[in-house]
């Protein structure tokens, strides 16, 4: 029986057409890598993907990867954001005691904590990027730097903070830099 596989898949949130096309073609082809192998009597290689679940936090990336597993028939594990912000929304029903009666609604951070933890492997996907950072705040000196990775060579993203808490937990880790 082959060893389940939860596979994260993240990802920046701005792609080209281009892009876009070559992210689909990897994505399929991480989940295909780790299917099972059976050889048929025909010595064709059939693909089973029985064993593997996408765990995604339902990013850009996330909905790509969701598209092709629904075709592949593979299992999904989706984290989505309750709201439409970074941080999760703590709400007090009991404005008397502000310590008691806290819940909140799921923000972006928290989506893409919970697919680093529940992953057993994670691949985040991110824009190859040259040249002169235009705004913001990643600029450190000339070009593109992520935050997370410490690196050059592609913009900071939510993908990379997932794949950073990741590495920490003692996760397989792929950076994928898309031309």
């Amino acid at each position: 029986m082959p060893q389940k596989l939860n596979i994260g898949i993240v990802g920046a949130e701005e792609w080209n057409e281009e892009q876009q096309r070559k992210v689909r073609i990897e994505i399929e082809n991480t989940f295909n890598t780790h299917a099972e192998k059976k050889v048929a009597k025909d010595a064709l290689t059939n693909l089973v993907h029985s064993n593997l679940t996408l765990v995604s936090a339902h990013d850009v990336v996330g909905k790509m990867a969701e598209e092709i597993v629904d075709a592949l028939g593979i299992k999904k594990r989706i984290f989505r954001a309750e709201v439409d912000q970074w941080e999760d929304k703590l709400m007090n029903t009991n404005p008397r005691i502000p310590q008691l009666n806290i819940f909140g609604k799921r923000g972006y951070k928290s989506t893409y904590l919970l697919t680093a933890e529940a992953c057993d492997v994670l691949y985040c996907f991110v824009p190859k990027r040259e040249g002169p950072f235009i705004h913001g705040d990643s600029f450190k000196g000339a070009g593109w730097f992520c935050d997370h990775c410490v690196e050059k060579g592609h913009p900071t993203n939510n993908g990379c903070f997932a794949l950073k808490k990741a590495k920490q937990l003692g996760k397989e880790t792929h950076l994928i830099l898309i031309e």
